[in-house]
């Protein structure tokens, strides 16, 4: 005799996950899971996010539940893309991360690492020394291996 189960074994992966707002999103937004970021989206993005920490909506150093809502909603509005919290949440922790690597690449307090930039061309600069420095570190990783 099989018992009869109120619930099913493994809870629903969309148990507790909210709806996002939709008043007024247009009804040609892409409402597709995956979230895809190039340039501009994240530039979009990145305005969405300065635009909740001048209203207030930062605890600390991270973007407030009603700030990430709103950012949803600002976002699909703008480029037609509808992404989970969730989403907005890690894209948001990875700029971070990537920011604090290169503000500590460039700041010469945390250590000098002999690279330089040069916003007018977009390139890395380093000395001749560096260069040098840094092609035996190479060859001799090659020759171990």
């Amino acid at each position: 005799m099989a018992a009869t189960r109120s619930s099913p074994r493994t809870p629903s992966k969309q148990l507790g996950v909210g709806q996002l707002p939709t008043e007024g999103l247009p009804d040609y937004i892409d409402l597709s899971h995956k979230a895809t970021w190039d340039n501009v989206s994240t530039e979009i993005f990145l305005q969405c996010v300065q635009e909740q920490i001048l209203f207030g909506r930062r605890l600390g150093t991270t973007i407030s539940v009603a700030g990430y809502k709103e950012i949803a909603v600002q976002f699909a509005k703008r480029t037609g893309r509808r992404h989970d919290v969730k989403q907005f949440k890690n894209k948001y922790l990875g700029l971070k991360k990537e920011w604090q690597a290169w503000n500590k690449l460039m700041d010469t307090s945390k250590g000098v690492t002999g690279i330089g930039f040069d916003r007018s061309t977009g390139l890395f600069t380093a000395s001749e020394e560096w260069w040098e420095n840094l092609k035996t570190l190479f060859a001799s990783f090659a020759y171990q291996y």
